[in-house]
């Protein structure tokens, strides 16, 4: 289950398929990504989705709308057998209730590369669990992001000099 169909959660779908996997997703909006490799993937409601998803992956940006998107409530949908996937922003989860989740068996596993604290905390529970696989916040680093990085930096130079407003503009 892919909360989230943007760029990235397309992306994730299409590798997913590739394995045989069944894929459904919720996402705020309707329209299907123009991807013909995506013929297949399933809109859903997002309580649906927790409670037929053997992997739920969080695929979203951080804000008031998507902040402890799943809590309490979320994980208790869950199936004790699902994991737990979230490579977008920790803040998506409500950490005390993804906590108690995990260490009561509510959920099976979880998969980390955001953390709530950062740099994390030596001996932290989570971290250290048997059942999660936790990276250092470099799972997107890779040479296409890095050339794409520099090719946006670039463009953004260019349209500057020229006058015009940088794309992607956060603050």
């Amino acid at each position: 289950g892919i909360i989230g169909l943007g760029n990235i959660g397309s992306a994730v779908a299409v590798r997913a398929l590739a394995f045989g996997m069944k894929v459904v997703y919720s996402d705020i909006s309707a329209k299907l990504p123009e991807n013909p490799l995506l013929k297949s993937v399933t809109r859903v409601a997002f309580e649906e989705l927790l409670q037929v998803s053997d992997i739920v992956t969080l695929h979203l940006h951080l804000n008031s709308e998507t902040e402890e998107l799943v809590g309490s409530e979320e994980f208790a949908l869950m199936k004790p057998t699902s994991i737990l996937i979230n490579v977008s922003r920790a803040g998506l989860i409500e950490q005390q209730a993804f906590k108690r989740a995990l260490l009561t068996g509510k959920i099976w596993g979880a998969g980390l590369d955001v953390y709530p604290m950062e740099p994390t905390v030596p001996g932290d529970q989570i971290l250290n669990h048997h059942r999660v696989v936790a990276t250092p916040h470099t799972a997107g680093s890779t040479i296409d992001v890095y050339i794409e990085a520099v090719d946006r930096c670039i463009l953004n130079l260019q349209r500057v000099s020229q006058g015009d407003t940088p794309e992607h503009v956060v603050n």
